[in-house]
């Protein structure tokens, strides 16, 4: 199914305004879920973990070469409603190409789940099954309980910000939130100061010239005794 288009800054806006009715527990985030600036924990082979559209080797090759992934995880052994909601709201709703990001998910959902949610919902990113939870058990997810969040910078793989929530719309809000503000910041960062230009090398000072006056006057007494000298040997 071809991909829907992203939704406008405004309309992503209204779309946050209309969901006011949802209960306070549903639109509860809680952030920090994990360490901020610490690396992503990977198992030792996520090669080990079926996906959909395949597997992949690491957490780069899971982001495709976008400078941000949002990973979605959840301990769900099976499409349960919510989950399903926040991948279609990950889907159709997060403006991933403005930030330059790649959303991802793991769960405990059989492939063919996956596969039944990419085929009649369109949902295009990497989908992961970690039926042992493998990866899922290093991520502070718990079971039975909400979504969590991660975005993390790549290729260095650290954890920028994290969230947990049951609403997908709320989750969809805070990563959306969190990556805005990190954009902002960084457009309105003053540059680096330049250098200050190298020093130029120390000139060498002229030489001093003392005048003695006491030798130059024995000088001129030795010249003047010599030229009588001479004057006294002519006569």
């Amino acid at each position: 199914a071809p991909r829907r288009a992203e939704p406008t800054r405004e309309e992503f806006e209204r779309l946050l305004k209309s969901r006011g009715s949802s209960t306070s527990r549903g639109r509860a985030v809680s952030d920090e879920v994990l360490q901020t600036d610490s690396p992503l924990p990977v198992p030792p082979s996520l090669t080990d973990l079926q996906g959909v559209p395949s597997s992949y080797a690491d957490p780069q090759a899971l982001a495709g070469g976008a400078s941000t992934l949002v990973l979605l995880a959840s301990m769900e052994a099976i499409m349960a409603d919510h989950f399903r909601q926040t991948l279609l709201a990950f889907d159709g709703q997060f403006p991933a190409s403005r930030f330059g990001a790649q959303v991802a998910a793991v769960s405990r959902a059989p492939p063919a789940s996956y596969r039944k949610l990419a085929r009649k919902a369109g949902v295009n990113f990497p989908l992961l099954s970690d039926p042992n939870a493998a990866w899922l058990s290093r991520l502070n997810v718990e079971a039975g309980g909400a979504t969590v969040a991660l975005v993390v910078s790549m290729p260095d793989c650290r954890l920028l910000s994290s969230f947990r929530a049951l609403e997908a719309t709320s989750l969809v809000e805070a990563v959306t939130k969190s990556l805005t503000q990190r954009a902002e910041g960084a457009a309105v960062a003053p540059p680096p100061a330049a250098a200050p230009p190298p020093a130029p090398p120390p000139t060498a000072a002229p030489p001093v010239v003392v005048f003695d006056a006491a030798a130059a006057a024995a000088d001129a007494a030795a010249a003047d005794a010599a030229d009588a000298a001479a004057a006294a040997e002519r006569d």
